[in-house]
């Protein structure tokens, strides 16, 4: 009974995760397909913005009266973004700054001697989370002994092994005020709570200054004290159709933002011929999410093949989903007229449904949606968005910033696994759950025998939501010599993920700040907006 339970347990992971892959490999093959379709089809035409619409915040007056009375309450606003943005950040920045004094100070007038790392003391929060703090014991110059705990914990698995020794630096005067000889271990946290302190309260400054500064000559306009937040932008696009006539159409993309297609500006766009002809903004939209989700359905789909394994509990499964879709599809066709029923089953049996002339992509008319914005609104906006634009671009400079750093210590750690670690095989002993408010993440707890035939043990620091390994399994495994509970499984080129995702996430937000800055340039010197004005 419990080997079937266990059975269907296991088939419900897998074919989940073959669900989830289907479901992205579905949408992303979609998106891509998408795209091609019209990169293929299609003909390249080229046109020009004729006009902004916008949809939303109907019921704001641009024409309000600058003299009435403010809101109660709204003068609290500016003391609570202080203290959000410059107090609880320069309180984080303080504790970062301490914790790196403390580090320097000890390794720089204290004396260092060699300790045993004697356990590692556990505590879990209420999420389920387990840090580990390392206990430490060492002999003074002096001769006297000292057991001492770490002030500095981490989660997923202890730091350093028991048995294993490390160089500890303590005050003279006070023994017990200690660090360990252990750069990131102890400047880690540090830099980290410096690093996101400086990050908010340079957002915070940008607005401030930013916020207030003038705009600049040509762009001047009348910012609304309501701003313009709740409302979207639909570009109006004109172009030729193949018969020489002047046609119009509305893009169906929105945005809270129009400086890259100002009034004048010119596009590419695809065009269908057809009476009337379908045509859309040419564009990278749908191939960039639709790899989106391809890739992550790959990886997925993989993983499930992989952990798939033929057994009655599948069975059991894929016979209860068939019998649920099949009452289904019962209970939908008994709502169908039986004219039309009878209809379609003829189109079927006659081959007629499958003809690709029934099949027909259209391009959708947003023609009536929203209003023209007049040229004056137009003025208006442009001074507000530049203003946001470019404190945006600065923004994601700073997390450019962030990513890099982090890019390039997570390349130089597996590096480091690269070129000096030793590989073995281990075994899979279990599967440790840590649960959040609204998932369950599962980690692999892995056992192995070092060179030196000592058996090691560890918590795999890549969970998922579903097992990626069971009890047995068998994995190899990558560890340093120095340092063997700091072992990882061996995932070949996937344990390049993280750095490569934070390298890519550093690559495109540089591309999007640069972008933003063009777009605030091209808005403040455009010839044709101003034209259009």
């Amino acid at each position: 009974m419990f080997d079937l339970i266990f059975s269907v347990f296991e088939a419900w992971n897998v074919l989940g995760l073959i669900l989830m892959a289907s479901v992205f490999l579905v949408i992303g093959g979609g998106m891509v397909g998408y795209f091609l379709f019209w990169s293929l089809k299609a003909r390249k035409i080229k046109g020009r913005v004729a006009g902004i619409k916008m949809v939303g915040n109907a019921s704001r007056n641009d024409d309000s009266n600058p003299a009435d009375p403010p809101v109660d309450g709204k003068g609290a606003l500016p003391i609570v973004m202080i203290l959000f943005f410059i107090l609880f950040p320069m309180i984080f920045m303080g504790i970062g700054v301490w914790m790196a004094y403390t580090y320097y100070d000890l390794t720089s007038n204290g004396f260092r001697v060699e300790a045993n790392v004697v356990r590692n003391e556990s505590s879990t929060d209420s999420d389920g989370n387990t840090s580990y703090k390392t206990v430490v014991s060492f002999t003074d110059r002096n001769g006297a002994s000292h057991e001492v705990r770490d002030t500095i914990s981490y989660g997923s698995s202890p730091s350093f092994d028991i048995g294993s020794r490390i160089g500890v630096y303590y005050d003279p005067d006070d023994p017990t005020r200690f660090v360990l000889d252990d750069f990131w271990h102890n400047m880690g946290i540090s830099i980290a709570f410096i690093a996101f302190s400086s990050v908010f309260i340079l957002i915070f400054s940008s607005i401030a200054i930013y916020g207030n500064k003038p705009a600049r000559k040509g762009l001047k306009g009348k910012v609304s004290k309501g701003g313009y937040g709740q409302e979207t932008y639909y570009p109006v696009f004109e172009y030729r159709t193949p018969q020489g006539e002047r046609a119009e159409f509305t893009g169906s993309v929105g945005g809270n933002t129009f400086l890259h297609i100002l009034p004048g500006t010119p596009v590419s766009l695809l065009m269908i011929p057809g009476d009337p002809p379908k045509v859309k903004k040419r564009g990278y939209i749908s191939l960039i999410f639709g790899l989106i989700f391809l890739i992550p359905g790959l990886f997925i789909g993989q993983m499930a093949l992989a952990q798939f394994k033929f057994s009655f509990g599948v069975v059991l499964l894929i016979g209860g989903a068939v019998a649920f879709i099949f009452f289904k599809a019962v209970k939908f066709l008994d709502k169908i007229p039986s004219e039309d029923k009878r209809k379609g089953w003829e189109a079927l049996r006659s081959g007629e449904a499958f003809n690709s002339e029934n099949f027909k992509v259209t391009s959708k008319d947003n023609s009536s949606k929203g209003r023209l914005l007049t040229s004056g609104e137009i003025r208006d906006r442009t001074a507000s968005q530049v203003k946001v634009t470019r404190i945006s671009g600065y923004i994601m400079l700073l997390l450019v910033l962030g990513l890099s750093i982090g890019a390039y210590y997570a390349g130089l750690s597996m590096l480091s696994y690269v070129n000096e670690g030793i590989s073995v095989r281990g075994e899979v002993t279990g599967l440790r759950s840590k649960r959040s408010d609204d998932s369950t993440v599962y980690h692999a707890l892995v056992k192995f025998t070092d060179k030196e035939g000592k058996e090691r043990r560890f918590e795999d620091s890549v969970g998922s939501s579903h097992p990626s390994y069971k009890q047995g399994d068998d994995v190899a495994v990558l560890y340093l010599p120095d340092s063997p509970g700091d072992a990882i499984i061996d995932r070949g080129i996937w344990n390049w993920t993280l750095s490569g995702l934070l390298a890519a996430g550093a690559f495109f937000l540089l591309w999007a700040a640069l972008a933003s800055f063009r777009t605030v340039a091209r808005a403040e010197r455009s010839v044709s907006f101003r034209t259009a004005l």
